[in-house]
């Protein structure tokens, strides 16, 4: 719902690919990895500390996705194909291939992904005011399409054992559709007034393309520079056109209405960055500047038909332009006093300067600011099978380019979404304890947040009898979380992966813009078995449960999932595979604000998971000799956030 990506109980999620930030916007983001296939990625890593070399942005840290990338000689690749059926078809289909021939390497991947599986929606809405109680429950079945292309392609060339070359250029054309039946039925007291059926087409289109240059040279001593310029353009059209229909009750008038509704928002992005890095001694000593410059402009309109003509209404249509740059500079330090201790340091300044206006009222937003990120962290070892790490760090959390750039999305007559352009910058505080025992992991982290950013809350304006869902910001957040993550071996072919989380939260905010306190204390657990087979067949099962808890104002119900799979291993090394998600059709999202006696009371649902059988077939191909291993202009960069 919110087009976000969680880590430790945060959604404030940055992503990096092969060590390099993706400057995607959160919900073209959310798009991109839908469609990428898992059998384009190596590893994926966590970065829950990240060092003063990264972006400051982002409450929750880094995941880095390390894309694959074969070590051998000659032309290597990999194929996958997949196909399934959950209350709608879906399929998806990947490629990865690599040439590498002394100094140069190529390597390029593509995937595509079509999702039609059907969804739901269910909204509850009871307004007590001076004239009564209203009460508006309303349905939509949303019948919809996400189609998406994902390609990348990229070559390093060795000048020599000191420098490398590098260029890198990535495109996706991403692409939902949807025919949406809204119903609903407003109630005065208890008694149907008023019946409303809406029909909407909605098309949301993401178009992306980038280029990247990249240097990376070795110095005298153990020296490294490494630059890069990266230049990005993204394109979002999404117009969607609704056909209303009314039904006074008690006369049985009919009225019909027919809006249509546009957003437009061209993109640019220019960054560029130099680090450099060296050892002396015990020190591991580096330094780096970037800037990362933002233009764009979103459009939106809502027009109505008067005599044939489509007219614009006023109040609901403007035109944006938004100038965001960010310069950074960073020091770092990691020193190791000993062989079972390792110290990091590091300090990042950050110089934000955006400006965002419209036609008609110039500096809605005007900010410039400097910010300190400080970072401190500690390592010690034991023994062999123990160890202890603490850290410190200090984060930004920017409103996302989406929820500036003003919109508007009609789910029926009376509830649409909206942007903010007000929304402030939200800064965090993290400390955070992990203990080791062999694989054992431990973790407690405790943050306290200002200016949180939430999505998704809840205003009515009862002068217009309209309620809006929009992102905003809170007075603060503190959240402590305590991690426990325990791979259990229960015999040579069967192996577990069990983790459980507590949170507690405490949320200093508005509810429908009245000021709340509240507080949650919520669990998740997850579980991963993989059990070895005769005959070269493997089966899986995963699951997971989620408590209920607290996002912003909003409280959302408990939900869990289990999926399972069973794979065989051919001779060739080719891969079948057959796997269904959300065996139980259990995930749902669920959510209340308010309680039924308060003014406004909200009670929703979405059902966007089905049971879904999928087939999948994937194998590899190449020269398989294997090749001296070189660096690559990435390789020093994810060595340090490791």
């Amino acid at each position: 719902m919110s087009n976000a990506i969680s880590l430790i109980g945060k959604d404030g999620v940055r992503v990096l690919i092969n060590g390099k930030l993706s400057y995607i916007p959160a919900d073209g983001l959310v798009q991109y990895l839908a469609g990428m296939s898992a059998d384009n990625l190596e590893r994926i890593e966590l970065i829950t500390s990240p060092p003063a070399s990264l972006d400051a942005e982002g409450n929750a840290g880094y995941i880095n996705l390390v894309m694959k990338r074969s070590p051998d000689d000659g032309l290597n690749g990999s194929v996958t194909l997949s196909g399934g059926y959950g209350e709608g078809e879906v399929g998806d289909g990947s490629t990865s291939l690599s040439y590498q021939q002394g100094r140069a390497s190529l390597f390029g991947n593509y995937s595509f992904s079509w999702d039609a599986r059907e969804q739901t929606f269910s909204n509850f809405r009871r307004v007590i005011g001076t004239e009564g109680v209203t009460e508006m429950p309303a349905m939509s079945w949303r019948d919809r399409v996400q189609r998406n292309h994902n390609a990348r392609m990229g070559m390093d060339y060795r000048v020599n054992d000191r420098t490398t070359l590098g260029a890198l250029v990535a495109a996706y054309d991403n692409r939902w559709s949807m025919d949406a039946l809204n119903r609903l039925t407003v109630l005065t007291d208890g008694t149907p007034v008023t019946r409303v059926e809406s029909n909407n087409e909605e098309v949301n289109h993401w178009r992306h393309s980038m280029g990247n240059l990249n240097l990376q040279h070795k110095l005298g001593g153990a020296g490294t520079l490494q630059m890069d310029l990266d230049y990005l353009r993204y394109s979002n059209d999404n117009p969607t056109v609704y056909l209303n229909t009314s039904t006074d009750v008690g006369s049985g008038l009919v009225t019909d209405e027919q809006i249509q509704s546009g957003k437009t928002t061209p993109l640019r992005i220019t960054v560029a960055k130099a680090d450099y890095t060296n050892t002396v001694g015990r020190w591991q000593l580096g330094a780096g500047v970037k800037g990362a410059f933002s233009r764009f402009t979103n459009q939106i309109s809502l027009q109505t038909p008067v005599e044939r003509e489509w007219v614009s209404e006023v109040g609901f249509g403007s035109k944006s332009r938004l100038r965001e740059d960010v310069l950074a500079v960073y020091g770092d330090a990691n020193f190791a006093p000993s062989e079972a201790t390792s110290l990091k340091m590091g300090l990042r300044y950050e110089l934000t300067d955006s400006n965002l206006g419209s036609e008609t009222e110039q500096d809605i937003v005007d900010r410039r600011f400097g910010s300190l990120f400080p970072s401190a962290a500690v390592s010690h070892k034991l023994n062999d099978q123990q160890q202890i790490d603490a850290s410190y760090t200090r984060r930004i959390t920017r409103p996302s380019f989406s929820d500036m750039a003003p919109f508007l999305y009609f789910f029926d007559p009376q509830t649409f979404f909206s942007g903010n352009s007000g929304l402030q910058p939200a800064i965090i505080n993290t400390l955070k304890l992990d203990g080791t025992y062999r694989s054992v992991l431990a973790s407690l982290q405790y943050a306290w947040e200002d200016s949180t950013i939430m999505q998704f809350q809840n205003r009515f304006l009862p002068e217009h009898n309209i309620h809006v869902m929009f992102p905003t910001n809170f007075r603060g957040t503190k959240t402590a979380t305590a991690l426990l993550a325990a791979p259990v071996r229960l015999g040579p072919w069967w192996s577990t992966q069990n983790n459980a989380m507590l949170l507690w939260q405490e949320v200093d905010g508005f509810s429908n813009s009245t000021p709340v306190v509240l507080t949650s204390t919520s669990y998740r657990l997850n579980s991963t078995q993989n059990i070895s087979l005769p005959r070269d067949y493997a089966f899986e099962a995963t699951g997971f449960y989620q408590s209920a808890s607290l996002f912003g104002a909003l409280r959302f119900g408990a939900m869990w999932q289990v999926n399972v799979g069973l794979q065989k291993t051919l001779p060739n090394e080719a891969k079948i595979t057959l796997a269904v998600s959300d065996v139980f059709d259990s995930s749902q999202w669920k959510w209340t604000t308010g309680s039924p006696g308060d003014p406004l009371y909200i009670n929703a649902r979405i059902d966007f998971s089905h049971p879904t059988v999928m087939l999948t077939y994937s194998t590899r191909f190449g020269s398989g000799k294997s090749a001296s291993k070189r660096s690559t202009a990435s390789e020093d960069e994810r060595g340090r956030v490791q």
